[in-house]
């Protein structure tokens, strides 16, 4: 669905991004505490099991906030898939890290190889980006014998950087709380219906 910058669509879209990249941030907060424990030696089957599940929620969340975002760039709700989706993710990837290298070994202008950032060819970071979204897919989007086999691990070894690129690239703009936390609609609206109706009630 077409909509433009401003209207009751695009509100709603905004608060929803929102609520996504808080989902992200919580993910991502989760992580850490999850991967503290692991650098201590707390190297448990359960710790492991928090560090890979956070870390699944965090592929998701920044997946569709991407996705998201692209949405109202274009002013078009309808949903990329595939390849499409991989683009535009890659794009966006190839601009968070030339911005997140930037200050890296930066010195007086032209002093240093790489005080614009360093840039990754688009044709690795599509790469990047098909297997994000096979990540996705697999770690939390579908229940499948894949899972199993997905190498989690590996995944963090290769791209970790380019999500973290991704992720502290939005933090500034979705992420920040401020003083109160925000209205998200029916989002924040829901803790109406938990206090009238318990989580435990059956009746």
């Amino acid at each position: 669905m077409k909509f433009k910058h401003g209207d009751e669509i695009d509100q709603n879209l905004c608060l929803m991004i929102r609520h996504e990249f808080l989902r992200c941030k919580e993910a991502f907060q989760d992580f850490i505490a999850a991967g503290q424990r692991l650098q201590q030696g707390d190297e448990t089957r359960e710790v492991s099991y928090r560090a890979y599940n956070a870390y699944a929620r965090f592929i998701l969340h920044l997946y569709e906030f991407l996705l998201a975002c692209d949405q109202r760039t274009r002013g078009d709700t309808s949903e990329l898939k595939g390849g499409t989706a991989d683009g535009v993710i890659a794009a966006s990837a190839q601009i968070a890290f030339r911005n997140a290298t930037a200050g890296f070994n930066a010195a007086a202008l032209g002093a240093a190889p790489y005080n614009s950032g360093i840039t990754e060819s688009i044709e690795g970071l599509k790469d990047f980006a098909t297997a994000l979204r096979r990540a996705r897919n697999t770690a939390m989007g579908h229940v499948k014998h894949e899972r199993a086999e997905l190498n989690l691990s590996d995944f963090y070894r290769k791209y970790h950087k380019y999500l973290l690129a991704l992720y502290r690239g939005s933090v500034r703009m979705w992420g920040d709380i401020g003083e109160e936390f925000p209205q998200l609609g029916e989002v924040t609206a829901f803790s109406v219906l938990v206090r009238d109706t318990p989580p435990g009630a059956v009746s």
